[in-house]
């Protein structure tokens, strides 16, 4: 998922650059096009902008995941050591 992310990142900058490009050849010649590329670069810094925000989110709540998994595996690790400990001390007193 991030490297599809990253991917679409990727195309939105080369896309940018190309719209900017055109923009520029155009800037002298037709006023009208040249608005036209200006409002898609526009366009084009605001989905850069909420990719950005969408990545950094799903970073973030991958690393609270793993946080809260590690957690939940430490008590379940423990607690299982300890279910085993009882059992054990269970089976010497009934001896």
């Amino acid at each position: 998922m991030e490297s599809e992310i990253e991917d679409a990142m990727l195309m939105n900058d080369a896309s940018k650059s190309s719209i900017e490009n055109l923009m520029n050849d155009y800037a002298d010649k037709n006023a009208d096009i040249k608005n036209k590329f200006k409002d898609l670069a526009d366009k084009c810094n605001t989905v850069h902008e909420q990719q950005l925000k969408n990545y950094e989110a799903i970073r973030n709540i991958k690393e609270e995941y793993k946080k809260a998994y590690d957690e939940i595996m430490k008590k379940f690790k423990g607690d299982k050591s300890k279910i085993y400990k009882d059992l054990d001390d269970f089976k010497n007193r009934q001896r």
